[in-house]
């Protein structure tokens, strides 16, 4: 029996330039901004492209990671860049980290785009060109509203039967309704 195979050698390989927040919250939505262009400077508009973000401690597992939550990029002609938006992930909203703590999704986090233009050209990062996020250990919420509705949220942690704390938040508002909260590790604009 004969097998054969078939594969396409690109001419070159595309330039990057990617762009986002250098801090995140947990929760929050990190807006990311790739410049993509030819060998010659010219801007690829179209193809495609996807940008996983991970944490450092796990780009051995890009691929897999990219495969199962990689965040589609959408070219924005105005911008003339590929843009796209990755929810961080928290106690909320974990994706493929569901059930991680506030902690152990902290820290470093690494943004690496690949993909391929229409005619062929490749782009796969390299680790000198991934972009670098620190996520912070807060979770994310822009409004909270702290009452007796709402004792049962992962957030809340119950003092004695007349106190509550709120830990690790980073918030625009916060409210408080009729019940006794210490704020421990609290970032509130209001």
């Amino acid at each position: 029996a004969n097998f054969v195979t078939s594969f396409y050698v690109s001419p070159a390989n595309l330039r990057l330039n990617v762009k986002v927040n250098s801090v995140v919250y947990e929760g929050e939505g990190l807006k990311i901004y790739a410049n993509i262009t030819y060998p010659n400077g010219t801007p690829v508009k179209y193809g495609m492209f996807t940008a996983t973000v991970l944490p450092t401690s796990l780009n051995y597992e890009q691929l897999i990671i990219g495969a199962l939550a990689g965040i589609p990029l959408q070219y924005n002609s105005t911008l003339r860049e590929w843009v796209g938006i990755y929810k961080v992930p928290s106690i909320f909203y974990g994706s493929i980290f569901q059930g991680s703590s506030v902690y152990s999704l902290a820290g470093p986090w690494n943004v690496i785009v690949s993909g391929v233009s229409w005619n062929g050209y490749n782009l796969y990062s390299t680790p000198a060109s991934f972009s670098f996020v620190n996520v912070m250990p807060y979770t994310f919420i822009n409004n909270i509203i702290v009452s007796s509705k709402s004792l049962d949220s992962p957030l809340l942690s119950k003092i004695n039967s007349t106190t509550y704390m709120l830990s690790n938040v980073k918030a625009n508002n916060i409210t408080v309704e009729g019940i006794n909260v210490i704020l421990d590790n609290v970032i509130a604009n209001t």
